[in-house]
Formats: C-alpha cells, structure tokens, sequence
C-alpha cells in the first residue's frame, strides 16, 4: 500500500488535538484521539498478521520483532525528548545533589529511556536524594509508548490463533468489554484516575484499540469491494469520511465527553474509509503534509515537558515552541540516520 497523505494530516491534527486538550484550549476532551494512534498501529499490525497466514511461515517470534522493530524508530525522539526534559526540568536539581544521587539518576535516566519505567516496577516515591523522589524524573507522556510495547505483541498473537475461531467477537465485542470495564471503573477510558490499577487499565485501553485496528482493516476490504463495484460510491464515501472526522473533532471540544465508545466506533469506521485507499481523500498529495504527519510523534512526546517547564504561557506559544522543537528533533534523527547510513554503504564498498 503506497503511502496515503491524507492519514499523515490525520496523524499530525490528531497529535496537536491531544496538546490542545493538555492545555485546556479548545480540545477538552481530546484525549480521546490517543485511541486513534491505538486504532492506527492496530490496523498496519493486523495486515502484517493476515501475511503471515497467508504465507504460512513461522510465526513464533514475528510479533515480538515486529514490536521491536517499531519501538527502535521511536526511540531516538524518546531520548531525545529526556535528554530535553532533563535540561529544563531536572537541570537545578542535579546541580544541587551529590554523587550518589547522580549516579542513581543516571540509572534511573536509562530505565526511561529504555521504557522500562513504566511497567510500574519503580514506584514513583523511590528516594533519589535530597528528597527528590523518583516520580521527579518520569516521563508520564512515555505510557503510550511503554503500554504499545507490551499490548502489541499480545494483540498479533491473539489474531494469528483466535481469528478463525472468534475472530468477529475478538475485534468487537472483547475490545467493547474491556472499555466498559474501564469505564465502570473509572467513569471513563481515560485510565488516570485510579493509581493503584493504572497500569492494568492502560493495558486494556490499549489492547482495545489496537484490535479494533483489526476491525478498522476488515472494514476497508469491505470499502474496497463496494467502491470497485460502484465507482460513484468514491465520492459518497468521502464524503461520509470527512464528515465521521468532523464530527469526532467536534466531540472531542466537549467539555465532558460522555460518547466514548461512539466516538471510538466512528475511529474505526473513518480508518477502514480513509485505509481503503478508494476515497478522493486518498488523490490527496504533498511532501508538507507527509512531514506533518512525521513530526506528529515528536510533538507528543514533546509538548507535556513544554508545559511543565513554562505553565504560564499560553496555548499559542505552546503549539509554537512544540512544534518549533518537534521540527529540530525531525532534522536531528533524519540527518543522523543520514550519516549513519552513509557510513555503511561507505564500509561496504571497503570491503
């Protein structure tokens, strides 16, 4: 499938509604788009699944490499993103502590960056010195990252074996299930609210989401098979596309959003549309758009260090200096993955 623009806006509109709900302006229930990139990542993990059973290769450690391979492209920004918090946040207290704090901060600076913090095997009240506690240094913004990590392996495994067996319950009513507890739970999927079962609740928002990815890819085979059938229908669909996009952007500026799991639905219908590759959306062309769509990921990773380190400025200075920052880390990853490319070919021409 050839790259589609159009999602590349969604991604980069869906990463600035996520910032505007963090600062309170406009999106105040913006949260909700986090379930999008679930839906997302879901949607390209399940094809890659539906290969593999085609092919009939072994599929035993395919996921966890898959998981693997797409953390590694995640990584630089993380480190990149500490490396920035540690510098506007953290920079007056390390200068005030001893050597042992340090060095503890430097282990616990790797556990970050490894994403191995939040599993939750570091409570936040570990005493790093000086009584400096280890919630100081977390990256709360790294959940989605960390939770990704664990829930996308699991989510392949649960389609390569139960498809035939269970597939349509699998992708719909499991992944409703597990909202609905969180919802009973907590009043909403937004699992924050309950500290002892956060971890838990994180991993069942992003199990959910991820399998209706699943359902997202089912329904644009069936997009697919209805706009080759009727070529009229490529208008009437995006039209019906752009209107489950606007009307979810408007929900999502509701100050109480009590239609998750509408909401939620409209995600899965809206990716099956735009994925199909069979709307006029999908006509949609241009390099500016696709680098949109390529600094969608640091400017989540960035904007929450943003607004703790400067809470009295306002949104429009926040959406400036995040996306000022998210274009510098761009520039950085790509031209060292340059270089670093460069130099190989340049060793095997050696050899």
């Amino acid at each position: 499938m050839k790259k589609n623009v159009f999602i590349e806006l969604l991604r980069f509109l869906a990463a600035t509604i996520i910032v505007g709900y963090h600062t309170r302006f406009v999106f105040d229930s913006g949260w909700i788009f986090v379930e999008f990139f679930f839906m997302l990542s879901g949607f390209f993990a399940y094809k890659k699944v539906l290969q593999y059973k085609e092919s009939g290769e072994s599929f035993k450690d395919f996921p966890v490499k898959y998981t693997v391979k797409k953390i590694l492209r995640i990584i630089p920004y993380t480190f990149l993103s500490m490396i920035l918090f540690v510098v506007l946040e953290l920079k007056d207290q390390l200068l005030s502590v001893g050597e042992k704090t340090i060095g503890r901060f430097v282990l616990y600076f790797i556990e970050n960056v490894t994403l191995l913090n939040g599993t939750g095997m570091v409570p936040g009240e570990v005493e790093l010195g000086d009584g400096w506690t280890m919630g100081s240094m977390l990256m709360p913004i790294l959940w989605y990252i960390i939770v990704l990590f664990v829930a996308l392996p699991v989510m392949m495994y649960l389609a390569y074996y139960l498809e035939d067996k269970i597939g349509i319950w699998l992708y719909t009513f499991f992944p409703m299930l597990l909202y609905g507890v969180l919802i009973m739970s907590t009043g909403t999927i937004d699992g924050f609210h309950n500290e002892l079962w956060i971890y838990p609740a994180l991993f069942m928002r992003a199990l959910a989401g991820l399998l209706l990815g699943a359902a997202a890819y089912r329904f644009s085979l069936s997009f697919q098979k209805q706009i080759k059938k009727k070529r009229a229908y490529t208008v009437l669909f995006g039209l019906m596309e752009l209107l489950i996009y606007a009307a979810v952007i408007f929900l999502a500026s509701l100050e109480n959003l009590r239609s998750e799991i509408i909401v939620i639905a409209c995600f899965a219908v809206g990716l099956g549309l735009t994925l199909s590759g069979e709307t006029f959306t999908s006509r949609l062309k241009g390099k500016v758009i696709c680098f949109l769509g390529a600094i969608s990921l640091p400017i989540y990773c960035v904007h929450t260090i943003i607004l703790d380190t400067w809470p009295d400025f306002s949104s429009y200075m926040v959406y400036i200096i995040t996306i000022g920052i998210s274009i510098v880390m761009w520039c950085l990853v790509q031209g060292t993955s340059f270089v670093l490319k460069k130099i190989k070919e340049n060793k095997k021409k050696e050899n």
